[in-house]
């Protein structure tokens, strides 16, 4: 039986449509002119919408299926987006694929095979998955590719992802019922959302109880965008059917709009010649933060610069985070920091992120870097607002951000900058742009002329 003709081949049922218009999409097996059916699980489209030549789902717009059926009345939310066909073309790829393999399994098996053996078996297999293996569970794939991915990716970027797989679980517990690929749908995205966005109270192993403060919208936007990169890898890498439409959920992020906090050139000179010889600690801990305001580096490269990566008096390296190639000429201060630390192995006595960042906030304490802050976030619909001292908001990143903004005061042009900092997109690079009063009025007064007088009253 097996070396008697064998065709599949899928057919829109056009003539079963259903009430909105829109028409099931079956699989047809056939061997020796006898055939069978197997109705694909929620897929249907406008019979526009399939190409039954190249056996495919095609994307059109609404004006181009009027040309090809100028009678019929579509529905903008039923036309499939390209996201759509694309999903149901895999589903098509994935069920050749599934086909292939029943076919291979009797074979082996040495089994005769009718049409109908192949899709009871087709629908056995569906059945089966629709009862949620391990496999469907997305924190349970995020943990595994997290495995998978032990030395080929950065380990700080599977510590986001593991977070991120905690997360997932702790609001199915919340909600219920665990998130699958099937079921991933965008009122399961909200509600996500939402209990990221909320403040909670969780129970540890050791069975204590912990508050924890809800994510504001800019976090809860790279935990999407974390997702949807999960997701990607799901689909493409793992050939998982994904259900299409988280890619149409998006969490605006408005971080462009919020402050930038950087240091002012004053800030910086203030902090830069503090006398610290009696507090070593916050002694080194200032020159790796000013070295980072003179250089842009970010924290992992000033952990990584070695004495080889400094010839002729510029840093030559690449960046940690991108792969970019870096060349930063040395000016004065990086130049003579790296000269007060000449004696030692590395170029810089760098320690931990969380102790830089814990004893620069101590540092600028005492250097009486106090200028108010508004810090405002959104969570979910909720806006909070804190006036901080600029000291409570310091971490070695506002280093990288204070040597763009200097750098723009001094005249030095945008994409100079940029080719510096190793940013390679201005959409990037304009959230560490801080436009200070000072610089204002500098372009102000270069531009129209400055104004002597300083006696101006109100009438």
């Amino acid at each position: 039986m097996a070396k008697n003709k064998k065709t599949l081949r899928f057919w829109l049922r056009t003539d079963r449509k259903n009430q909105d218009g829109t028409a099931p999409l079956h699989l047809i097996y056939q061997i020796s002119g006898v055939r069978k059916y197997y109705a694909i699980p929620e897929t249907k489209m406008y019979s526009v919408n399939w190409n039954p030549k190249e056996q495919s789902a095609v994307c059109l717009t609404k004006q181009m299926a009027k040309k090809l059926e100028p009678n019929f009345k579509f529905e903008d939310e039923l036309l499939l987006t390209a996201t759509e066909a694309r999903d149901i073309n895999n589903r098509i790829a994935v069920l050749r694929e599934d086909v292939k393999k029943i076919q291979q399994r009797f074979e082996l098996d040495n089994v005769p095979y009718s049409a109908e053996n192949i899709t009871e078996a087709l629908r056995e297999m569906k059945s089966t998955t629709k009862k949620e293996r391990t496999g469907d569970y997305i924190a349970d794939f995020i943990k595994q590719f997290v495995k998978d991915s032990t030395g080929s990716h950065k380990v700080r970027t599977l510590q986001v992802y593991n977070g991120l797989a905690t997360h997932i679980t702790a609001y199915e517990k919340t909600c219920g019922k665990r998130a699958t690929f099937e079921k991933l749908d965008i009122p399961f995205l909200r509600g996500f959302v939402g209990y990221l966005s909320e403040p909670k109270v969780i129970t540890l192993v050791s069975g204590k109880k912990r508050n924890v403060k809800g994510m504001n919208n800019i976090t809860i936007a790279k935990q999407i965008s974390t997702l949807k990169t999960l997701l990607k890898y799901a689909r493409t890498q793992y050939k998982i059917d994904v259900n299409a439409t988280y890619q149409d959920f998006k969490v605006a992020r408005k971080d462009s709009n919020f402050e930038v906090v950087t240091l002012t050139n004053d800030e910086f000179l203030k902090l830069y010649n503090i006398d610290l010889s009696e507090n070593k600690r916050l002694d080194r801990v200032r020159d790796v933060f000013c070295f980072a305001c003179a250089t842009g580096l970010r924290y992992s490269d000033l952990q990584q610069l070695k004495r080889e990566h400094i010839r002729h008096n510029t840093i030559k390296m690449t960046a940690s985070k991108t792969g970019q190639r870096l060349e930063i000429p040395l000016n004065p201060f990086s130049f003579a920091i790296l000269a007060k630390y000449k004696g030692l192995h590395k170029p810089l006595p760098v320690i931990s992120g969380q102790k830089t960042n814990q004893f620069l906030k101590e540092l600028g304490k005492k250097a009486e870097i106090n200028t108010p802050i508004e810090k405002v976030r959104e969570y979910g619909v909720r806006k909070k607002s804190i006036t901080y001292e600029k000291w409570q908001l310091l971490s070695i990143h506002v280093g990288r951000k204070t040597f763009t903004t200097l750098s723009l005061e001094k005249g030095i042009a945008p994409q100079e900058v940029m080719a510096l900092t190793g940013h390679t997109t201005y959409k990037a690079f304009k959230r560490y742009v801080d436009v200070t009063n000072d610089r204002k009025k500098l372009v102000m007064a270069k531009a129209w002329g400055e104004v002597k007088e300083t006696n101006l009253k109100a009438v």
